[in-house]
């Protein structure tokens, strides 16, 4: 096996660069769906005073930012450096709930740094915060399936080194004038590459999820009438647009 390296940083930043732009033009129905979803975060979860305490506050926040750069990526068709992001993001969220739901465990959260037996029973706390909170009786059990197939989701396709994480972007080739067969796994991938559509929709797939967890953890929400129905007109065009892609998002390498 011999590895050959790749374009320098310089120019993948500038490919990447180039690509979002390009992205934003020829998937501009993707992108509308997601400067939407921002505008809910924004309006909707960060607009209104809540009765969060400082910590769960501070934790919903840095979901959104974890989102902001899941967006950032999956517009620039580095698609399996997404779903890290993405991960991370709904765990966030999660902790955020566990967090409002049951206040102790915001010493635990804090103290997780003090000493080895700390950080044992803050792994314990929230190891399955996904789960947990996907479980809960005040989460529509059709959506807490969904958050959990999500989280799932993330972590075949690239939150951890799986098989799809590397099979999805791998192309081989036997054309090389000798016994050797040439493989490239593919880093930045094209406007309509499926697994751009792929990682756009599970950025906007994400955002749905993270801003119900959130907004629940926030409690009483002023306008939920109006919060309710601008994300089911974004789930609805989210399923409008992943429709033609079914058959090939789901395939199995």
């Amino acid at each position: 096996m011999k590895l050959v390296d790749t374009q320098p940083l310089e120019m993948y930043l500038d490919t990447a660069d180039r690509l979002q732009a390009e992205v934003k033009i020829r998937q501009p129905e993707w992108f509308g769906v997601l400067i939407e979803l921002d505008a809910i975060w924004r309006t909707e979860l960060f607009g209104e005073a809540t009765h969060l305490a400082p910590v769960p506050a501070s934790i919903v926040v840095q979901s959104f930012y974890f989102w902001l750069a899941a967006v950032r990526v999956a517009l620039s068709g580095h698609a399996t450096a997404v779903y890290p992001l993405l991960r991370t993001g709904l765990e966030a969220a999660c902790y955020a709930y566990k967090l409002v739901k049951d206040p102790t465990l915001t010493s635990v959260w804090l103290a997780r740094d003090r000493n080895a037996e700390s950080r044992k029973k803050c792994r314990q706390a929230f190891t399955s915060a996904v789960s947990e909170v996907a479980k809960l009786p005040e989460i529509d059990p059709l959506l807490g399936t969904a958050i959990r197939e999500m989280y799932d989701a993330c972590i075949d396709f690239g939150g951890h080194p799986n098989p799809r994480a590397l099979f999805d972007h791998l192309n081989m080739s036997d054309n090389t004038g000798s016994d050797a067969v040439m493989m490239s796994i593919v880093g930045l991938n094209g406007p309509t590459s499926v697994n751009t559509v792929r990682a756009l929709a599970a950025a906007a797939e994400h955002g749905f999820f993270a801003i119900i967890i959130c907004a629940n953890a926030t409690g009483d929400h002023p306008r939920a009438d109006t919060l309710q129905q601008r994300l089911d007109a974004v789930i609805v065009r989210v399923q409008a647009l992943t429709k033609p892609y079914l058959n090939e998002t789901r395939k199995t390498p």
